[in-house]
């Protein structure tokens, strides 16, 4: 991967690069306050263009009675959608998502040949370091809300174990792509 790369601690065959928080993209609009984790509107980094499929992380808080759409009845607005059942995604994707106690651990394999994992901002909007949750991630690397790690798999369906060592629920996203 390259020189910031960290080696997973507990035998997994898994190389991660941490994606700090503060050194994401982000904006504050008053009505919208975001972050992106890869190129995104105004923000441009050419280290972040994508991670295999992956190409959008952005963690939005949007004012109340605030948004980007109309409400129903506006012209244009409807609750209809074309399909049924889930919105497929297009790509070698799978996310994984959960709510993590303090003190648990969770593990999960990685299936394809990259994943990225990500500790969402839930204590409010934060632009420098991580405050709130904080997670580690298997036996190496520590990330608190807001921060990331790409992760290279080396191996055949190696184990991330993230174990949740702060004090406070930690809400997480694994994406396994390629």
């Amino acid at each position: 991967m390259s020189e910031n790369s960290i080696i997973a601690a507990d035998g997994a065959n898994l190389e991660f690069i941490k994606r700090p928080n503060e050194e994401r993209g982000n904006a504050d609009h008053g009505w919208l306050k975001t972050f992106h984790t890869f190129n995104f509107a105004d923000y441009y980094d050419p280290r972040f263009e994508k991670h295999g499929c992956l190409r959008v992380i952005n963690e939005d808080r949007v004012e109340p009675k605030e948004g980007f759409v109309g409400k129903q009845g506006d012209e244009g607005v409807s609750d209809e959608r074309e399909g049924t059942g889930p919105t497929p995604v297009h790509s070698p994707l799978w996310l994984y998502a959960t709510l993590l106690a303090p003190g648990k651990t969770i593990e999960r394999p990685l299936n394809l040949s990259k994943g990225y994992l990500h500790v969402v901002q839930t204590s409010g909007y934060n632009d420098g370091k991580p405050k709130g949750a904080q997670v580690k991630v298997s036996g190496a690397l520590e990330l608190g809300e807001g921060d990331g790690a790409f992760i290279s798999n080396k191996g055949e369906g190696e184990i991330v174990r993230v174990e949740n060592v702060g004090d406070t629920e930690a809400e997480l996203l694994l994406f396994d792509l390629d």
